[in-house]
């Protein structure tokens, strides 16, 4: 009970690129849309946040303090959950390698300037978190 919240990512300090479900079906339905972008690569980004970013937007949805810790790719793999270790693959290269593709204004414009945020998704999800 009087542990704080927390949220655990093997990021570090580094930003990983976030989008909604449904910005992704957006992006999806824009790219169909406009042939030039048929057979091209195209990104979808509504963020790129920080593991202490995300701490932040829960503890300011949920009126609580929510803390962030980081831990090492290798720790996070072991955690015992599953997918533990191919989320860990997954932290491990948003946060080693220069993103591709993926364009935070780009994404906004294909989608008529307007994406879901985490913020917005957790107000909409806050029961889960109670």
């Amino acid at each position: 009970e009087d542990q704080p919240a927390a949220i655990t990512f093997p990021t570090g300090d580094g930003a990983i690129p976030m989008c909604s479900v449904a910005d992704i079906g957006r992006m999806v339905a824009s790219i169909l849309k406009d042939p030039e972008t048929i057979n091209t690569r195209q990104g979808v980004i509504a963020a790129s946040l920080t593991g202490q970013d995300v701490a932040d937007v829960f503890g300011k949805i949920l009126e609580t303090p929510v803390v962030f810790n980081a831990v090492d790719t290798d720790v996070y793999a072991k955690f015992g959950f599953p997918g533990a270790a191919d989320l860990s693959n997954m932290f491990r290269f948003f946060v080693s390698f220069k993103p591709v593709h993926r364009d935070i204004a780009t994404t906004k414009d294909c989608l008529g300037g307007k994406v879901d945020t985490l913020e917005e998704w957790v107000q909409v999800n806050i029961s889960a978190f109670q």
